[in-house]
């Protein structure tokens, strides 16, 4: 039996879409597994601080009675902008707003910016 030759252009088109096909579906299963994703949870300026009043949600730290160590976990503050928080309500008295910070020397916009959701201004209680 003798194939035309468009008999055989089909049957050549048809075999190298069976190999595509083929190669396609392998390729797929492979590269699925090749992919692992892994997810931590980060213990720093970047996980939210935890609230004294046990909700749930972001803890709203007090800006005018903020210890060093509690600046610190805000992020883009570290030692010497905590310092400088606290130099500046020392000297100054207590901040009446949050973006009064942008008073304080070293804080920026961008710094101001990224502490923002983490601060609040109250008064603290006297004794």
């Amino acid at each position: 039996m003798k194939f035309s030759r468009l008999e055989r252009c089909v049957v050549l088109l048809l075999a190298v879409f069976v190999a595509f096909l083929a190669g396609w579906t392998v390729s797929d299963r492979t590269m699925a597994e090749s992919f692992t994703v892994r997810t931590e949870t980060a213990a720093g300026p970047e996980a939210p601080l935890p609230r004294a009043d046990g909700l749930s949600g972001p803890a709203l730290l007090n800006l005018n009675t903020a210890s060093q160590e509690e600046l610190e976990a805000l992020p883009e503050i570290g030692p010497t902008r905590a310092q400088a928080i606290i130099a500046y309500r020392d000297e100054n008295g207590p901040f009446a707003y949050v973006e009064e910070l942008i008073d304080v020397p070293g804080i920026g916009e961008s710094t101001l910016e990224s502490v923002l959701d983490y601060l609040t201004v109250e008064e603290a209680a006297e004794t």
